[in-house]
């Protein structure tokens, strides 16, 4: 007696076919259903979009480190000019003209330039 044919296994195929068959009808499937279309071979992929969230969080990182740099140099700068005036008021009358002077001088340089 021969082997008896169990039925629904239509044509065989190869490995790699029988593995896209499988995928394609999972697709169908799916679509069929108007459900995740990724969902494939039983376990759901899920895809995580990035859109540049790295470059964005670089971005602000960037910004940040510029702000801290700026009231840095606001602060630095207030303390100099805290600092000059203290020296300016202990100066004589003398010295004080003659860095008046320097200063006319370096302004008219500049405009010079």
């Amino acid at each position: 007696m021969g082997k008896r044919r169990k039925g629904g296994k239509g044509r065989r195929r190869g490995r790699l076919a029988k593995k896209k068959q499988k995928k394609w009808n999972l697709e169908e499937k799916m679509k069929k259903k108007k459900k995740c279309k990724h969902k494939i071979w039983g376990k759901e992929k899920k895809r995580k979009s990035n859109n540049g969230k790295q470059q964005k969080w670089g971005m602000e990182k960037k910004r940040k480190e510029k702000m801290e740099r700026k009231e840095e140099e606001v602060v630095e700068g207030e303390e100099m000019e805290e600092e000059e005036e203290e020296e300016g008021s202990g100066m004589k009358g003398d010295e004080e003209e003659q860095v008046k002077e320097r200063e006319q001088e370096e302004a008219g340089e500049v405009e010079e330039r």
